[in-house]
């Protein structure tokens, strides 16, 4: 991300490597194109020039968060503030923080901080709030840090607003405790690195450095959002409210470039399956359901491989059922054992074999007969169709091996008993 926007910013103005690469290879192009003939392409555009002219447009380089390459030295990987994460459930480490809350030190400090978003602000909001021992609250502070960031982005400046404003006021003998609900923040002002964010980082150790030689103490601390932890739920508030008064800065984030590179390369994506499925059989997943572009395939853990290649079968319509299999003449005939037509639908939605079964698909409400679409293309109605499949089998290669070898069996039965008459 950050080889790409060095890329939108003036040549000149960037002795980066990645430019001066990027300025050889288009004088090269530039020089190829002069010497070809008309009946020679011009050489195409790299992946790294399509991603560059896709976002140029869409932000000002020169407001691109700074990042100081080679900042911090190998060997520099502590911080002057300790980093606490809980690894317990939230409603467990929201009571034994509002606990510890209830008891701290005479001396400590308590600043809470959270960042928001909401659809009738603008930009992200801060919000900041600072408790002092006897409980009074002493400081609020709300900043809106604009468009082009992320929430992201708000909570790791949130943090670092409140280290510099524990700077402020530290006395010799204070212990700052700083709460945030976003551990992603956390952990990024706990490694020192040339990543997206330094900037928070580096103003983060400067001011905690000085707190440390005031002889004060200070630690960062994840408090879980949303649980009724009182200073959470102020902090949570000015942000909100920090989402309707003017931004305070035009900066733009790297997070904030890579969630519209995504939303892009998901709409291209969208826009060409779709074109494509103007030529697909009406019959065909893709023409029944909309597109939902993933870079995972996600289905839960602990899943059989053979019930979630099941699961995409019946999803596009290719795989162990007679409907299918008869068409390439695998099959003599599309009967099920029940007498009906053995297609997907059939055996998710109707076949008497598997009534019992089928109590699962519709167990949270009964009186509403489940469809293909809920089954195949919601997350709950995935998970009820692999516990489905599960459960009978159907559509698995073990399934059809089965009932092809009774299929053989009663063929062959029969055949005996024919002759046993003659």
């Amino acid at each position: 991300m950050q080889y790409i926007c060095i890329c939108c910013q003036d040549p000149r103005r960037s002795t980066h490597p990645v430019n001066l690469v990027a300025t050889k290879l288009a004088t090269e192009k530039e020089n190829q194109d002069v010497v070809a003939t008309p009946q020679r392409k011009q050489l195409k555009p790299t992946q790294l020039e399509k991603i560059k002219n896709s976002i140029q447009k869409d932000f000002d380089p020169l407001t691109l968060e700074g990042i100081h390459h080679f900042y911090f030295p190998p060997w520099k990987i502590e911080v002057p503030y300790k980093v606490n994460i809980s690894k317990l459930g939230k409603e467990e480490a929201a009571m034994i923080h509002n606990l510890a809350f209830k008891y701290r030190c005479k001396n400590t400090i308590t600043i809470y901080t959270d960042a928001s978003s909401t659809l009738e602000g603008i930009g992200i909001g801060i919000g900041i709030a600072v408790i002092l021992p006897n409980g009074r609250i002493s400081h609020q502070e709300t900043i809106n840090i604009g468009v082009n960031q992320l929430v992201y982005n708000g909570e790791l400046l949130g943090v670092t607003k409140a280290i510099e404003y524990a700077n402020s006021i530290a006395q010799p003998g204070n212990k700052f405790k700083i709460y945030s609900d976003n551990q992603a923040g956390l952990f990024r002002l706990k490694t020192p690195s040339d990543l997206p964010g330094q900037s928070c980082q580096i103003k983060a150790i400067k001011a905690a450095e000085a707190i440390q030689n005031k002889g004060a103490e200070i630690s960062l601390n994840w408090v879980p959002g949303h649980t009724s932890v009182q200073g959470n739920e102020l902090a949570d508030s000015l942000a909100k409210e920090a989402t309707k008064i003017p931004s305070s800065s035009h900066e733009t984030s790297y997070a904030s470039i890579g969630m519209d590179i995504k939303r892009m390369k998901s709409e291209n994506w969208i826009a060409i399956l779709n074109t494509n499925n103007f030529h697909q059989p009406s019959s065909t997943y893709s023409r029944n359901y909309p597109w939902k572009i993933s870079s995972k395939i996600r289905v839960p853990g602990n899943i059989k491989r053979s019930t979630i290649c099941a699961l995409f079968q019946l999803k596009i319509g290719h795989g162990y059922f007679k409907s299918y299999l008869k068409r390439f003449g695998i099959s003599s005939n599309d009967n099920c054992r029940c007498g009906g037509k053995e297609s997907p639908d059939h055996l998710l939605l109707s076949c008497p074999l598997y009534k019992m079964a089928r109590k699962t698909l519709n167990k949270d409400n009964p009186t509403v007969r489940p469809t293909m679409k809920y089954l195949l293309h919601t997350k709950a109605g995935i998970i009820k169709t692999l516990e489905f499949i599960e459960a009978t089998r159907i559509a698995t290669r073990s399934w059809h091996l089965n009932r092809m070898h009774e299929e053989e069996e009663e063929e062959g039965g029969e055949e005996g008993g024919w002759t046993g008459r003659l």
